[in-house]
């Protein structure tokens, strides 16, 4: 619920519960169920590990939320806020607006101000993908104008929904190539 700064569950019959964060209220703290504080959250999904991971986008962050809705910042920083690849505790992001996870593990971030996409891997490091900076006109191959939303599919191809040109390009193929030697 962005526009309340929480995050809600919608039960399958119908009921909606409050699971982190108190309406109205914005913040970065982390804390577990009302205690904890969002800044307009956008994106969402659930990790292989059964944690809900969030971009917090106002909050430049990337957050954890375990079953038991206790959160904490798992990447990024809500006092800092650019455009920064390294370890995922110091990596930066300016408004994260999106997360996947990839079928080799850890993430994928969709950073629609900054025009980028991130890949925030098993082992914490985070990278740049595509874009970053300012949007190019005309787009290159690896330019982004406004990315909103990215997935994977089993394979490890990334395609990522570009809201301003209005297309969803793949962004990186992982192919696997069988090498086979001369005579054998």
């Amino acid at each position: 619920d962005t526009g309340n700064h929480i995050i809600r569950r919608v039960n399958l019959d119908g009921t909606v519960t409050t699971i982190a964060g108190k309406a109205g209220i914005w913040g970065a703290t982390d804390g577990t169920g009302e205690n904890a504080r969002f800044n307009a959250p956008l994106g969402m999904c659930a990790g292989t590990d059964g944690k809900l991971y969030v971009a917090d986008s106002e909050n430049h962050t990337i957050r954890c939320m375990t079953q038991q809705a206790t959160v904490t910042t798992f990447s990024g920083s809500p006092t800092e806020h650019g455009c920064k690849a390294g370890p995922r505790l110091e990596a930066r992001y300016c408004a994260p607006v999106d997360i996947s996870p990839h079928p080799d593990g850890g993430f994928i971030i969709c950073e629609s101000f900054g025009n980028a996409l991130f890949r925030l891997k098993a082992d914490g490091m985070v990278s740049m993908l595509a874009g970053g900076g300012s949007a190019q006109s005309p787009p290159t191959s690896k330019s982004l104008s406004n990315p909103s939303s990215a997935v994977c599919d089993a394979l490890g191809n990334v395609y990522v929904s570009v809201t301003f040109s209005q297309e969803i390009p793949l962004i990186i193929a992982k192919i696997d190539m069988a090498i086979s030697k001369v005579g054998e």
